[in-house]
């Protein structure tokens, strides 16, 4: 029988064991202090990304609000100042400011022709940079008639062209007085003795050059070396009409074969064309 070993003697085998356990528990235990590290960083981790996050919301509720506030002051503002305007407005401080506004200005205005009576202006132009405008008396229907009946008459002779004026204002009914002598007179030099309704052109000395490239276009003009539009429009049969003129006043006679016309008048240098089967009628008009 085989005795019990004395207690005081060593187990290798059991010191062995007892070794490795406590490696075995060293780790264990290593990994559940670094699991508990790592929990506490996540932890305290993430409790910053939702203080973060609870701030910006807090910020951007408060910008929100910035913003509301000032659009609503801007608001009040813009109210404030459509009220002033229109007191303005109503108490005709301020009217005659908007009205300038509002009309645009040219850039030039002069007047061209004046009355050989009276000396007053009878026909401007306004020139805005890309546009000359011709502005002449008006012309009723009433006006146009009575300018038909006195056609004939020598308008040199002002006792007699007075007087027949006067009887056919009559007849028209229209109020006569010495502006209308002087409108009257004016259409009548103007469509006999100058050149028509490119007169106020030829009369111009800062205009150089006049083209008429055809019927319903608007007469050019080459003004301060810039070669621009004018408010003036011939038919076929005015631009036909005013070239034969030209034509008797050089006594030269255009036809359907010779339909050209190139000659002196007067200041000016005509080149122009009467309609034919094959060609429009056109002219261009040079100052000497």
């Amino acid at each position: 029988m085989m005795e019990e070993e004395p207690f005081f003697l060593v187990n290798d085998f059991v010191d062995k064991e007892r070794k490795e356990l406590e490696k075995i528990l060293e780790t264990v235990k290593g990994y559940k202090n670094r699991d508990l590290e790592k929990a506490v960083f996540l932890r305290n981790f993430t409790n910053q990304i939702f203080k973060a996050h609870k701030k910006t919301k807090i910020l951007k509720i408060d910008q929100k609000k910035i913003e509301k506030e000032t659009l609503e002051k801007k608001k009040q503002e813009l109210l404030k100042k459509i009220e002033e305007t229109q007191k303005k407005q109503t108490t005709g401080t301020t009217a005659e400011k908007f009205i300038e506004l509002e009309t645009p200005k040219l850039t030039e205005e002069k007047n061209i022709i004046l009355s050989k009576e009276s000396r007053k202006p009878l026909v401007s132009i306004g020139f805005d940079g890309t546009k000359y405008n011709i502005k002449e008396p008006e012309l009723k229907e009433s006006d146009i008639k009575l300018l038909n009946e006195v056609k004939s008459l020598n308008i040199e002779e002002k006792e007699k062209l007075v007087n027949s004026i006067k009887d056919i204002c009559k007849k028209y009914n229209i109020q006569y007085s010495d502006e209308y002598y002087d409108k009257i007179r004016y259409f009548l030099v103007r469509d006999l003795k100058k050149y028509g309704k490119i007169s106020p052109l030829v009369e111009d000395k800062e205009v150089k050059e006049i083209i008429c490239s055809g019927k319903d276009k608007p007469i050019s003009v080459l003004y301060k070396d810039k070669e621009i539009s004018t408010n003036i429009i011939l038919s076929d049969e005015e631009i036909n009409n005013f070239i034969k003129q030209m034509a008797v006043k050089t006594n030269q006679q255009l036809t359907e074969s010779k339909p050209f016309l190139n000659a002196p008048i007067d200041n000016i240098t005509i080149n122009a064309n009467i309609s034919t089967a094959f060609i429009k009628p056109k002219f261009v008009i040079t100052k000497i």
